[in-house]
């Protein structure tokens, strides 16, 4: 398994890289005050109450304009964020009866499931690579590594790290093979590791061997509330599902998939298997084929 990596010209956008921010109205970063309040307020208090609620209903007009406008950013941020995966695609990026996934195919899936299952944050496969390694080698980790920490999920939404909406991304290991992570937060707390090969044999359990050193820091200091992220590791695969030689990333996918229609890892466990896994593939072209239907622009 190889992790493409494709030169771009400055003026090209990568499909890793986040895009610009989108402007958001938030209220709490619009002044609390104004010189024009106690005026408003002596005025307010002369009206009859039929002028008042009159006001008031003016007054939230605005309010409920500027949710608009934030809607529509949001919109405007997937579309942006699909046109630059789209433009991303080579002649490589394709699917047939035994190729191994690329970065970018991957990406363009992780962008469907998000926008089918809103509630869970799809992380890019760029995300450990060139965020997470990025900020353990940070001179100033010790620092402020939290703001090392803030990241966007594939649509362009930042994760908020005060939410129980889990997170899952796929890290290529070593360049060569796909695994998929889970963060499951709520009452239990947990990491599940997706390894199509199934659980390796260790007499100490989970380790940085199979979980990257640099997944767990992160996870210790942005969920500081839920420490020892390396004991609450488990993994969700217990048998070997992927049989072939160049299934792994199509494993991952519909790991994924099956993680955003909110499904346990014991239910994913039992569920699939190579044949499962080979009829994905088969079903991956005409699901890429559908990637923008409905979207405008």
């Amino acid at each position: 398994m190889r992790l493409r990596s494709r030169v771009v010209s400055a003026r090209t956008p990568s499909s890793f890289a986040p895009p610009p921010r989108p402007l958001h109205f938030e209220s709490n970063k619009i002044p609390a005050t104004s010189p024009m309040q106690s005026d408003f307020a002596s005025d307010a208090a002369s009206l009859d109450v039929s002028m008042q609620r009159q006001c008031r209903r003016a007054l939230r007009t605005p309010r409920g304009a500027r949710k608009r406008r934030m809607d529509e950013d949001v919109d405007g941020a997937k579309r942006r964020r699909l046109r630059l995966l789209q433009a991303a695609f080579g002649p490589e990026d394709r699917v047939d009866e035994s190729n191994w996934l690329t970065g970018a195919l991957m990406d363009l899936m992780l962008w469907k499931f998000a926008t089918s299952y809103p509630a869970v944050h799809f992380l890019p496969t760029a995300f450990f690579h060139l965020h997470l390694e990025a900020a353990d080698r940070s001179p100033w980790r010790r620092r402020c590594r939290a703001l090392q920490y803030q990241v966007k999920d594939v649509l362009g939404r930042p994760v908020d790290y005060e939410s129980d909406a889990s997170l899952v991304f796929i890290v290529n290991v070593d360049r060569i093979h796909w695994n998929l992570f889970r963060v499951q937060l709520g009452e239990t707390p947990k990491l599940q590791l997706f390894e199509p090969m199934g659980r390796l044999a260790s007499r100490s359990g989970i380790s940085y061997r199979s979980v990257p050193r640099a997944v767990i820091e992160w996870l210790d200091v942005c969920y500081p509330q839920h420490k020892g992220w390396m004991q609450r590791t488990v993994s969700a695969i217990t048998n070997k599902q992927q049989v072939s030689g160049f299934d792994c990333g199509v494993a991952c996918l519909l790991y994924a998939d099956k993680c955003g229609r909110g499904q346990t890892g014991e239910q994913i466990n039992a569920q699939i298997d190579q044949e499962a896994i080979t009829a994905f593939r088969k079903e991956l072209p005409r699901q890429l084929h559908s990637i923008g239907d409905g979207i405008d622009g």
